[in-house]
Parts: structure tokens; sequence; C-alpha cells
């Protein structure tokens, strides 16, 4: 795995959860302790020549090879160079292994085409792999990581506010999510309460961006733009979130998964770009969200919200997460994992 603001946290959840025990949890970066990492992790970090012999080593012993992203060419080349490897390997998927297929080496691009398993909670993004890179590989449907449960504890114990009024505008400091047009937007129906909210965190790749988002948003709204510039761990970020009433996430792909299920499930009014697999997940769920072109700033009816935190608390659980990794960890190559998707009709 990469060191990721979740890829700890993950760790800590199997521990506690399911238990360590004949797993071997590696980074693929210089050792470096970040986002709630400890030396008590036991993780590995490997990135040198002769740290990646070592690698191939740990994969010939292990059982199954779980690679989270295809984010290392150096992992993609040792899996190509030997299939026996690749064979006994389970793809957990991010965005940015498959959104960009003119930009991938022949390594990246075998190892996503013959991967035997993938994992994934959109459909969608299964049958855009396929369409575009002929995989192979088997579907396990889950959402893997623990940042994406919902958090029903704080969630159910405040008030909330109306005026002003909170509007969350994007998850992250990348560009599909379009911060200077929709700050021009809200600018034209501001009623001189507006505050917006902007999690500007990370990529870190990205800060003459966020750089513009933030002068843009200082001439329009003043002190009423609150950009979020530094890394808060996971419970801190959720109540940071508590006082949005209305979201605007426009990315022009699936972003912020996490989110998404938080704000759903504590009864926000979420605004998203319905040619995303996350519009048809959530409808396929029976929660309530709105397209973009829709916008308007009432806040959610409270038998809709009800209804919402409903859903998501009941699909988005610790017992469903933990229930769905042992499953994944107990996999037998070579045999299919159904796992539950709950329909409604909507």
């Amino acid at each position: 795995m990469t060191l990721e603001k979740f890829t700890p946290l993950f760790i800590h959840f199997v521990t506690e959860n399911i238990g360590s025990s004949g797993h071997k949890f590696v980074f693929i970066t210089s050792k470096r302790f970040q986002y709630g990492l400890e030396e008590k992790d036991n993780a590995e970090f490997l990135h040198t020549d002769a740290d990646f012999c070592k690698l191939r080593n740990y994969m010939f012993e292990a059982e199954k090879i779980i690679l989270h992203s295809l984010k290392r060419d150096k992992v993609h080349k040792i899996l190509r160079k030997d299939p026996t490897l690749l064979a006994k390997s389970i793809w957990v998927m991010w965005g940015g292994d498959f959104y960009s297929p003119g930009s991938y080496n022949d390594d990246h691009l075998y190892v996503i085409k013959n991967v035997p398993y993938m994992v994934n909670i959109l459909d969608e993004e299964i049958t855009m792999v396929q369409r575009i890179y002929g995989c192979k590989g088997k579907h396990i449907r889950t959402f893997f990581y623990n940042t994406t449960l919902y958090s029903l504890e704080k969630k159910t114990k405040r008030e909330k506010k109306v005026t002003p009024l909170h509007i969350m505008l994007g998850h992250s400091a990348v560009p599909e999510n379009q911060h200077i047009r929709y700050l021009e937007l809200l600018k034209q129906e501001d009623d001189g309460q507006f505050i917006i909210k902007c999690p500007l965190v990370y990529p870190n790749s990205n800060e003459n961006y966020k750089l513009q988002v933030i002068e843009k948003g200082k001439s329009l709204f003043g002190a009423r733009f609150e950009p979020l510039l530094k890394f808060m761990p996971l419970n801190d970020y959720l109540l940071w979130m508590e006082s949005v009433n209305i979201a605007i996430l426009p990315s022009s792909r699936q972003h912020g998964m996490g989110n998404l299920v938080n704000l759903l499930g504590s009864g926000k009014k979420v605004f998203i770009d319905d040619s995303v697999s996350t519009w048809s997940f959530f409808k396929r769920l029976g929660v309530t969200l709105y397209r973009l072109e829709e916008l308007n700033f009432s806040t959610l009816n409270n038998g809709v919200a009800a209804d919402n935190h409903q859903r998501i608390a009941g699909y988005f659980s610790k017992e469903r997460l933990t229930r769905d990794l042992k499953a994944i960890f107990d996999l037998k190559l070579g045999e299919d994992l159904e796992l539950d998707m709950v329909k409604h009709d909507r």
C-alpha cells in the first residue's frame, strides 16, 4: 500500500476488529509515520531495489496479495514477470488506477487486465474497466476502507443549524471539483449569509490550484469563505462537517465516497453530477440526492433526511465491513465472492 490518510486507519481497523495475525502490511515508500501510523503498527517500508527483492520474496510466501491501488510501477513489473504472483492478487481499486487510460505503462495495463479479483463497491466502475481494459477479474462488491463507515454516534446528537447557511464546496483541491465556477455561481445567489466551507487539504501536488481557489473564495466571500488547509484526524473532520447544511460536490468522476456517506447519513442536502457512478449507486440504495442542475438552498425535508440516515447507517456499518473483510481474507482463490448489495426500488 501507499501511505495515504486512510491506510493507517485501515491497519488499525483490521488489527482491532479482525486481528493482524497472518497479515503483513507493507508500504512502498521510505520510512515515515504520518496520518496516525505508529511504530507499534508493525508496518514495513520498502522502496530501494534491494527492498523490492524482499517484497518479491514476501509475495511468494503469501497465500494472497492485496494491492491497495496500482501506484508503483516496480510492483507491477514484479507481478507481470511472475504470473503466479498476479494469480493470487486482489486489486482494491482507486480511481487513479484506471480513470486515465492513456497514461499507464504496459505493466500497469497488464495487471489491470489479468488480476483475478477487483474490489469496488460501484458496479459502474467494474463495467467501465471491463469495457476499456478487457478485465477478466471477478468483482468483489464492498467499500473496503473504514473511512467510508457512517459515524452514527456523532451524527445523531447535534441540532441542524439553518441560519446562516453553511455550504460545503468540493472535498479536495482537485480541479474536477470546479471550485471557481461554483464560487462565482454561489456569489450570484448569496444573501450575505452564506458560509462556504471548502476542504483543500490534499493533494499536495495541486498547490497552485489551491491558492487560486483560496484567492477567489476570499475575494468573493471574505471571512465567510472557510478553507480547510490542514490534515485533521477523521473524527475531527467529521465534526468539522457537522455544521454543513448543503454540500455541492461537482466532481466529474467518483471522488470523496466517505464524505458522501457521512453527509447523506447525517441529513445534509447533497448535489452531485448525475453522470458519476456514485449517483447510480446511491439511487440503487434508495438514498435521495440531487443533480447539480437542481441546485437550491433549502435544507433537506426531515422525512427525507431520516430515510437517508436509515439507509446509510444500515449499509455502511462497522459490522458489514468487518464481515466483508473477513470474507476477503478467507477467500479461496478461484472462488466467487458475492457480498450482498441491498437494492431498493425508487
